[in-house]
């Protein structure tokens, strides 16, 4: 009989409650929300990411700063995006960054993030509505949504074991021919 004492921590996960950030108008339209929001980030001296976890009508819960990097450009992660996002439980989110050159041009880092976050939206069931780039020093923003450049398509799911395609070190088989390497 082993006596040892193993031991597992327990963690609790949450949102913790900062600044309240005020707006003399009502955020219920995605224009204002978009205007509040570029008035916060857009003199940052470097590239700063945050996230609009929203509810199901639309309203905003929550904004977080979820990165802040370097003059023209900041890492973000699918991971660090969708923290708050889970945690608020929200219906969907909007990403915004700004650019300190003041240009709105979609770099194409933005569009590669805009593009996997979208993806990782759907995946997880809490769409991307928008990504909002907002320029330095100047009310011009950009919009994937309203520019048309959001990425709709959608993530294909395997209907068929045969479909789905795993990856090794060695090389790339079916789920279907593991499974018969396996015996299963």
């Amino acid at each position: 009989m082993n006596d040892e004492i193993h031991v597992l921590n327990q963690v609790g996960i949450r949102l913790v409650k900062e600044n309240t950030l005020l707006s003399e108008k009502s955020l219920n339209k995605p224009e204002l929300l978009a205007e509040f929001i570029s008035d916060i980030i857009k003199d940052y001296d470097r590239e700063v990411m945050c996230v609009v976890s929203l509810d199901a009508k639309l309203h905003p819960l929550n904004m977080s700063i979820c990165s802040i990097g370097a003059l023209n450009s900041t890492i973000t992660t699918p991971r660090e995006i969708m923290k708050t996002v889970i945690l608020s439980n929200a219906n969907s989110f909007i990403l915004y960054h700004n650019h300190p050159s003041g240009s709105c041009t979609p770099s194409l880092a933005d569009i590669k993030t805009t593009d996997r976050m979208s993806k990782v939206g759907e995946l997880m069931g809490v769409p991307m509505i928008d990504h909002i780039i907002v320029g330095a020093h100047s009310d011009e923003i950009y919009s994937f949504y309203e520019m048309g450049t959001l990425p709709t398509k959608e993530l294909e799911y395997a209907l068929d074991v045969a479909e789905i395609k795993l990856r090794f070190r060695d090389g790339e088989q079916s789920a279907k021919e593991y499974q018969k390497q396996l015996h299963i």
